[in-house]
């Protein structure tokens, strides 16, 4: 499967069987499914999250909103527990209208 590395946007392939060992990015060497949740930006989003072929949920959140502070320890252990099989992302809404502006279908 391919996995899309969140720092340099290397697309990577990782059997899907070794997605639970640790899989680092083959060209800089960063971790691919963290087990914590990493942030993605106007510049990002779209690559990491069409190219990656495990499921991608984000967050979309500000730092002005209670619910997301609310929310937050919860979606990161989310993502420790997940960790292999799902990449849970954040996008500062505030900071990357671009993305966080677009309509996204549902499934």
């Amino acid at each position: 499967m391919l996995i899309v590395c969140t720092r340099c946007q290397a697309t990577n392939r990782v059997p899907p069987e070794r997605a639970a060992e640790d899989p680092v990015c083959g060209k800089c060497q960063s971790p691919l499914l963290p087990g914590e949740p990493v942030a993605l930006d106007d510049r990002t989003f779209e690559r990491v999250v069409s190219r990656t072929e495990i499921p991608v949920v984000v967050d979309f959140w500000a730092s002005w909103c209670g619910p997301c502070s609310m929310m937050e320890p919860h979606f990161r252990k989310a993502a420790e527990r997940l960790k292999g099989r799902v990449l849970l992302a954040k996008v500062n809404s505030d900071e990357n209208p671009q993305t966080a502006s677009r309509r996204f279908s549902r499934c």
